[in-house]
C-alpha cells in the first residue's frame, strides 16, 4: 500500500509538472492566500506551477478545495510546503523555469516586473519583507515597507525601471502596530523628482488602497514617505508593465 501511494503521489506530480506556469495574482481575504489565474478562476483542491513575481522561474503550490494555499505544513498527499506554500524537498524549494520574462515583448505589450525583485540604486529606512501585517489585520507577503523612527523622516526607496514601462501599480496599506498619533503621505516621483502621485493622509485607520500611475517616459521611480510621527507603511504587487 505504502508503495502504491508513493508511485501515485509520483504520478500527481510528473502531471502537475507539465502544466506551465501562468499570469494571474495572489489575493488575500483575511483568512488565507489565493491565486487568481488570467481568466479570472481561482486555483482550488490542485497543485500548481506559479510565478508569482514574473522572474521566469515558478514554485510549485498546493491548494485545498476552498481554494486556499496550504502554508507551511504537509499536504495531504503527503509533501512538505514551507511558509510561503512552496513546495520543498528535504528543506529545498523544488523551482521550475518558465521563461525571462524581464523586458520581454509579446505583440508590443512589455511584460510586468516586480519592482521589489529590483536592486534599489538609492534607498533611506525601507526594507524587504517575507510577510508583514496590515492595521486590518490582513496578512501580506512578499512586500516593501517604509519606515520612519523620529519626527519629520522622510525614507525612501527608488528603481531603475528603464522607459519601455507606462503604467505602475501597487497596493498599499499602514503597517500593524502603527501609532494611533500617526500621519503620513505616500508619494510617487519619475526622473528629475517629477511628481507623479500622491496619497491622501495615511493613519492607522486607513484600509488598503489600490494605485495606478502613469510613469510613461520614466526611467526611474521613487517612493517617499512623508511623517510627522513614527510608523510603517507597507507596499505589496508593486509592478511596472
Amino acid at each position: 500500500m505504502k508503495r502504491f501511494k508513493i508511485i501515485v503521489c509520483a504520478t500527481v506530480l510528473s502531471m502537475i509538472m507539465s502544466i506551465p506556469a501562468c499570469a494571474g495574482q495572489w489575493f488575500s481575504d483575511g483568512y488565507g492566500w489565493k491565486w487568481i489565474n488570467d481568466n479570472g478562476t481561482v486555483s482550488a483542491n490542485t497543485w500548481q506551477w506559479i510565478d508569482g513575481n514574473y522572474d521566469g522561474i515558478a514554485e510549485c503550490y498546493c491548494f485545498n478545495p476552498q481554494g486556499y494555499c496550504l502554508l507551511n505544513t504537509i499536504t495531504p498527499d503527503g509533501y512538505m510546503v514551507n511558509a510561503s506554500g512552496a513546495w520543498m524537498v528535504n528543506g529545498v524549494v523544488q523551482m521550475q523555469q518558465t521563461f525571462p520574462v524581464q523586458n520581454q515583448v509579446v505583440n508590443n505589450v512589455v511584460a510586468p516586473v516586480n519592482v521589489l525583485e529590483l536592486e534599489p540604486v538609492d534607498e533611506y529606512d525601507f526594507f524587504n519583507s517575507s510577510s508583514q501585517k496590515t492595521t486590518q489585520g490582513q496578512e501580506w507577503l512578499g512586500v516593501g515597507c517604509l519606515f520612519s523612527m523620529s519626527f519629520n523622516s522622510k525614507s525612501h526607496v527608488e528603481y531603475y525601471i528603464g522607459d519601455q514601462y507606462t503604467t505602475l501599480t501597487f497596493t498599499y496599506a499602514p503597517r500593524s502596530e502603527m501609532s494611533a498619533k500617526y500621519n503620513g503621505l505616500l508619494k510617487v516621483y519619475g526622473d528629475n523628482n517629477a511628481l507623479l502621485w500622491k496619497s491622501d493622509t495615511i493613519n492607522y485607520k486607513t484600509s488598503a488602497q489600490n494605485v495606478s500611475v502613469n510613469i510613461t517616459g520614466h526611467q526611474y521611480i521613487k517612493f517617499t514617505l512623508d511623517s510627522s510621527r513614527s510608523g510603517d507603511v507597507l507596499l505589496k504587487d508593486v509592478l511596472v508593465q
